[in-house]
């Protein structure tokens, strides 16, 4: 019996690409067909680059001395489709549309409609229902400051007292930094519009909002991009109602279905924002929401859609991710077994380009 190195030995490497095809759906929704617009044999080149790059540090091109490294997204988001979606690509699309230097026309439009979008739109809730009623949770102001007072007060004993169910952190949340990370996996999520049809200012913005948006999203001859007329057609959608109900107070509701949602807190912010009675007609104001929403939203994702998406706050501030293995992540971060596997990768790369240096003597 003779002995084979399987080091020399030739391989074929049989990659499987899963697909989906959806059906009674409108295919014109782009975030259906996400997943489809890499080309199939660009896809697999990226692959069988990357993995070469991995086994030699190059990608294995002929008379291209590259590597291939993937970064970003993993493909662990959910297709949802959120109503505050439409809002987030409607001005991600209008900045980009407006900030276009080769465009000339028509910026004034697409201007308006983004402020009057950031006016109608800024009156945002989320609310996550358990039918567990002994679940705590660090967004119920009075449960995060309990546990603060528990901790912080001066006749707090060194060592914790068991028995102080204050101090007891539910498993559902995570600590990074100055900011609590919620999971609200076992609830049932809400995402709430209102819109104070009663006030003349609301009617008049509803009003002009909806002509530009038809502007928008019915123009023919190639003046707005699809990628603005989409989201504008589907606030169109979320803005229309009867004459009688858009006097009135109203709100678009619409349900979460997903397992994977996480809510971003500030660790104490109980130090900096007191709770208020029902019948107390003063206001706090919060000072640069944005700063909080931007910072907050990092804190989960640095490419996803951040809810609220408009940062303007009646409580303390927050920031929420749906659709996405945030957990899952955090537990790949801190296991011991994928950070040896990364080291010895890490390592195999740098053994392998030594060979390359050391024929590269030229001084």
């Amino acid at each position: 019996q003779e002995l084979v190195s399987g080091d020399n030995k030739p391989r074929q490497l049989v990659m499987l690409i899963n697909d989906a095809l959806l059906v009674n759906e409108d295919i014109e929704n782009s975030r259906r067909w996400l997943r489809q617009a890499s080309d199939l044999l660009t896809l697999l080149m990226m692959l069988r680059s990357t993995i070469h790059t991995r086994i030699k540090g190059d990608a294995g091109l002929k008379r291209q001395q590259i590597a291939f490294v993937p970064v970003g997204s993993v493909g662990d988001e959910e297709l949802l489709n959120p109503m505050s979606n439409d809002v987030w690509n409607f001005l991600k699309e209008a900045r980009v549309f407006i900030s276009d230097n080769q465009i000339k026309d028509n910026k004034g439009i697409v201007k308006k409609a983004q402020d009057l979008t950031q006016k109608i739109f800024a009156h945002f809730t989320l609310k996550g229902n358990t039918t567990d009623r002994q679940t705590k949770s660090y967004v119920d102001y009075n449960t995060l400051s309990a546990f603060i007072k528990a901790v912080s007060r001066n006749s707090s004993p060194l060592l914790p007292i068991l028995s102080n169910t204050n101090l007891v952190i539910p498993e559902s949340l995570t600590c990074i930094g100055p900011f609590w990370m919620e999971d609200w996996s076992n609830r049932s999520m809400e995402e709430k519009f209102s819109f104070e049809g009663w006030r003349k200012s609301i009617q008049q913005y509803s009003q002009e909002l909806i002509k530009l948006l038809i502007v928008i999203y019915k123009n023919e001859d190639g003046k707005f991009p699809p990628q603005l007329k989409r989201p504008a057609k589907g606030l169109y959608q979320l803005l229309m109602r009867d004459k009688e109900e858009s006097t009135l107070e109203y709100s678009t509701l619409q349900t979460l279905k997903t397992k994977n949602i996480v809510v971003s807190i500030p660790l104490d912010y109980p130090h900096f924002w007191q709770e208020q009675l029902e019948d107390d007609s003063r206001k706090q104001l919060l000072e640069d929401p944005a700063a909080w929403q931007k910072t907050l939203g990092r804190s989960l994702t640095t490419q996803r859609l951040v809810m609220p998406v408009i940062p303007q706050y009646e409580t303390f501030p927050w920031a929420a991710v749906a659709g996405k293995r945030i957990f899952s992540q955090l537990e790949t971060i801190f296991s011991d077994r994928y950070f040896l596997a990364s080291s010895e990768l890490n390592l195999l790369n740098t053994i392998l380009l030594v060979d390359d240096l050391a024929e590269d003597t030229t001084p």
